[in-house]
């Protein structure tokens, strides 16, 4: 789903080195997994013609404080979210 990530088989010696890699990483690694997730539904979601649906939709992940707003194609918060 990540065009630029490459994915790979750890051998049992190299675990360690993955969680290192991992924990140094974590918040840009979490960030791209997370949009790559919102293209893909929406890119689904529009094959799916759910612009022709009324209703704001949205597409989130759980217990994350954001959703993606697929009507506007943009991040959106829950504050954001239940104002309109």
């Amino acid at each position: 789903m990540i065009e630029n990530v490459r994915y790979t088989h750890l051998l049992g010696n190299q675990t360690e080195d993955f969680w290192d890699f991992y924990e140094k990483n974590e918040e840009e690694i979490n960030l791209a997994e997370k949009q790559a997730f919102a293209t893909w539904v929406a890119d689904c979601w529009k094959k799916a013609d759910g612009q022709a649906i009324i209703l704001p939709a949205y597409f989130s992940l759980h217990d994350d404080y954001e959703s993606f707003d697929l009507k506007r194609n943009q991040w959106v918060t829950d504050d954001e979210k239940w104002s309109y």
